[in-house]
C-alpha cells in the first residue's frame, strides 16, 4: 500500500513538472508551431494594425488551427502575449 501512495505522489509530480515546464509544451486550442525570427506580431489579422512585438528569435508558440483574414492566425506568445503573425512566419 505505501508502494502505491508514493508512485502515486511521483506521477503527480511528474505530471505537475511537466505542465509547469513551460506554455508551449501543449496547446490547448490549436496547435504547437515556430514563429519566425524577425517576425512581427500585431493585435490584428492586418499588417497594417498595431505592432505587438518584433520577435527577436524563433519561438515556440502555440497558433490557432484556423486562419483568420487573409494569410494570418492568432498565436499565443510564452511571456503571455497573444496577437496575429502572417502564416508565412510559422513553421507548422
Amino acid at each position: 500500500m505505501k508502494t502505491l501512495a508514493i508512485l502515486s505522489l511521483l506521477l503527480a509530480a511528474c505530471a505537475t513538472t511537466t505542465a509547469q515546464s513551460g506554455p508551449m509544451q501543449a496547446c490547448e486550442k490549436g496547435q504547437a508551431a515556430t514563429l519566425n525570427r524577425g517576425s512581427w506580431v500585431y493585435v490584428a489579422p492586418d499588417s497594417t494594425s498595431r505592432p505587438v512585438e518584433n520577435v527577436q528569435n524563433d519561438e515556440r508558440v502555440c497558433a490557432a488551427s484556423d486562419p483568420s483574414g487573409f494569410g494570418f492566425r492568432h498565436i499565443n506568445l510564452p511571456d503571455g502575449k497573444d496577437g496575429y503573425v502572417s502564416d508565412d512566419s510559422l513553421q507548422m
